[in-house]
């Protein structure tokens, strides 16, 4: 009998037997693999990193797929070209890459610690290498950065508490970093509020109103002569916004509405449905919205199918009021995250 944690073999017959020793040389000469779980990462300390290796990563060489095949990983919420590997301990680690897919290098490390941090005092001693304290040009919050240039190492630390979490790069990148920061605290910089002094309305000149029934099986009451009035109350309608959203000249926002009937059943049924979506500028940017709802109707056409045209437009204006009144500058703990993906853009740089 062969046995393994994936597999039990029992001879049977002399077929079988045949069988089994034709796979067990297989297995012998490597044509026959087994899936294994990939084992979590067990961190080491950080001097072991040599500038280029650290705990099974290769900056440079190292792929995504390689990262998958080797870790348990997942997606990570630090950026997007990131990857989030599987540890043991009290450690957080991103691989961060330079770009997207299989094939993906990863070019830095980040390492969150759950616990005591590092401690730069000691890692200058082991580096045999003075720290160099960083601060972005720009920040909204008193961080900086902990450098050992030579070494392609860098902590990130908030005011005077003690740093937790670490990066690793190449050191040719982190000197990237250092020419694009200053030696002495950077002042505060202030959050400009590009809504200062808006009304919180949105304007729109041009609308798009379509409605279009199935004509195959369609009663005499749903002419192209319906689809045309309900057009035009609907264009009416629109004419006629002046609340938050409003109708008005010389804009670039737009109000799209469509009313689709599918297919006529032998009872004279069809299933009506309605969407509505529409674009605006802010202050803060260009804004989106859309809805939709649907309705099997059997009669009073000229009204009920208007009427769903009416409800989706309805719950658009509702979602444009709630998009407008969330609207607002970004919080200083934002934009510093928008100056940090800043450095991780230059570490990961191939």
């Amino acid at each position: 009998m062969f046995s393994s944690p994936f597999l039990t073999l029992q001879p049977t017959h002399s077929s079988e037997l045949t069988f089994m020793k034709h796979l067990l040389c297989l297995i012998a000469l490597g044509s026959v693999t087994f899936a294994f779980a990939a084992d979590p990462m067990v961190p080491q300390p950080l001097e072991r990193f040599d500038g280029q290796t650290w705990s099974g990563i290769t900056l440079g060489q190292t792929r995504d797929g390689d990262l998958k095949a080797k870790f348990p990983t997942s997606g990570s919420p630090v950026r997007p070209e990131a990857r989030r590997i599987g540890v043991t301990g009290p450690f957080v680690v991103d691989a961060l890459l330079d770009g997207r897919g299989e094939n993906a290098v990863v070019r830095a490390l980040r390492v969150e610690f759950k616990e005591a941090g590092p401690n730069h005092r000691t890692m200058s001693l082991l580096y045999d290498e003075d720290p160099v304290t960083l601060f972005a040009k720009e920040r909204y919050s008193d961080w900086k950065l902990i450098a050992f240039p030579r070494r392609g190492v860098w902590l990130y630390t908030v005011g005077d508490e003690a740093p937790r979490t670490a990066f690793l790069c190449s050191a040719e990148n982190l000197k990237e970093v250092l020419q694009a920061t200053d030696r002495k605290p950077s002042t505060f910089s202030e959050i400009q509020d590009p809504g200062d002094g808006w009304d919180r309305t949105v304007t729109f000149s041009d609308y798009y109103v379509d409605v279009r029934i199935e004509n195959s099986g369609r009663p005499s009451a749903c002419n192209r002569g319906l689809e045309y009035s309900i057009e035009s109350q609907i264009e009416r309608q629109l004419e006629r916004l002046r609340g938050v959203v409003r109708y008005g000249s010389h804009s670039r926002g737009i109000i799209r509405v469509t009313i689709i009937g599918g297919r006529w059943d032998n009872q004279g049924r069809a299933t009506f449905n309605a969407s509505a979506s529409g674009e605006f500028d802010t202050p803060y940017g260009r804004i989106n919205e859309s809805s939709s709802t649907g309705e099997r109707i059997s009669s009073g056409f000229s009204y009920r199918i208007a009427d769903l045209g009416f409800t989706a437009l309805d719950q658009l204006l509702r979602d444009v009021r709630g998009k407008i009144n969330r609207l607002r500058p970004p919080t200083p703990a934002e934009m510093d995250e928008r100056v940090l993906q800043s450095i991780y853009d230059t570490i990961t740089r191939p």
